[in-house]
């Protein structure tokens, strides 16, 4: 599947299927910038009820992590559950996502790992 090209719409969908951690799983829309200067330009924030704060970041490469995309729990407290390795900010990889496993800011997600897929 081809990756999604996530720098120009900022109201973008994207459905998140299959993965083992239920709370990811569903529509995702685009949304424009961040405060954080590491991240990339649009974000995905999961639609939902109120409390489900899961959201997609790209972040640049830091001396805790490496570039790429994260699934995160929460758009606010940054800790990801999938991580995709990507230098692209502007190029969301579709498949081959894995539980991400870090020494910070980690909380990883149950397999199997999520396929995405645009509305």
């Amino acid at each position: 599947m081809s990756p999604f090209r996530a720098g120009g719409d900022d109201r973008a969908r994207i459905v998140v299927r299959e993965a083992g951690s239920d709370e990811f799983n569903g529509t995702h829309v685009g949304m424009r910038g961040s405060d954080d200067f590491n991240a990339g330009d649009v974000y995905f924030q999961k639609e939902g009820k109120e409390g489900e704060d899961q959201c997609i970041f790209w972040w640049s490469a830091n001396e805790g992590w490496p570039a790429g995309w994260y699934m995160e729990n929460n758009k606010w407290q940054h800790t990801a559950s999938y991580f995709i390795e990507s230098n692209d900010m502007t190029c969301l990889p579709m498949t081959n996502w894995s539980s991400y496993e870090a020494r910070v800011d980690s909380d990883p997600g149950m397999e199997p790992a999520p396929v995405l897929g645009s509305e």
